[in-house]
């Protein structure tokens, strides 16, 4: 066969330079993300139920208030031992004026906007009403409440 039909045929080293550069000349780093961090606990769900509740207030929301409300009621308060509540002094100036506490979900005023945020529908004031009839379906998770004052220095 002629050399201008015979098919061209690579040579040993052409061959062994494409077969070393197909694959990975390196092993690939892992591909690992940092985890994020899982809040799921007891105090996550006292603040998530805080959160909701403002939220529902602000924004008239019954449903989000009934959330807030079981998701409050599924956590335990109770105070810090050790610790003794005691005011003295003028307030600071960067506390908001009007409110002394994190607003309480859990609490029987919570119970009565959410009936009054339910209005006519009868399927909110069914589930508003209801709240007070659950049962608790296990153990509470328990949150030890604290709250410390922040003083300025003069």
């Amino acid at each position: 066969m002629p050399s201008a039909v015979r098919p061209k045929r690579p040579s040993a080293l052409a061959l062994a330079f494409v077969v070393g550069c197909a694959g990975p000349a390196m092993p690939d780093t892992a591909n690992l993300t940092p985890a994020e961090p899982v809040h799921n606990g007891p105090v996550a769900r006292v603040i998530l139920a805080q959160r909701n509740y403002e939220a529902a207030i602000e924004h008239g929301d019954a449903l989000l208030l009934v959330g807030a409300i079981r998701l409050a009621r599924s956590v335990t308060l109770r105070p810090a031992t050790g610790w003794t509540k005691a005011t003295s002094g003028a307030a600071d100036k960067e506390q908001p004026a009007g409110r002394t506490a994190a607003p309480d979900p859990a609490s029987p005023e919570a119970l009565s906007i959410a009936q009054a945020l339910a209005g006519e529908d009868p399927t909110l004031q069914d589930l508003v009403y209801d709240i007070d009839a659950q049962l608790p379906l296990g153990r509470h998770a328990t949150v030890t409440g604290a709250v410390r004052t922040r003083r300025r220095a003069e």
